[in-house]
């Protein structure tokens, strides 16, 4: 576009470069990039008004890599809760055998 300004200019031109560019524009049809438009998410966050009233809770088996201490090939899982309302966390790592018996209150 440089060249063909500056040889305008020398054709005696009297626009400036921004303009030179408007009217090539208008000339060649250019047609705009379309915006995208994405889809409104349909998230609503679950806010609790006291606490314990909604926990989320996740199981995760521990590999035997990331295991820190000699577990002699027992499987261990993590247990991950969290409040919502106070956004507090509680972790517990249990052996598989403890997930398979039945706990007494």
């Amino acid at each position: 576009m440089g060249q063909v300004y500056r040889k305008c200019l020398d054709a005696e031109y009297k626009r400036s470069y921004g303009s030179m560019c408007k009217q090539i524009k208008k000339l060649k049809n250019y047609e705009k990039l379309r915006k995208i438009s994405y889809p409104k998410s349909k998230y609503k966050p679950i806010k609790g008004t006291s606490p314990g009233e909604f926990v989320e809770i996740d199981l995760k088996y521990v590999p035997l890599e990331c295991i820190g201490f000699k577990s002699n090939y027992e499987r261990y899982y993590q247990i991950t809760a969290i409040y919502l309302y106070s956004r507090k966390r509680i972790l517990k790592l249990v052996n598989e055998i403890a997930l398979t018996k039945p706990q007494k209150c």
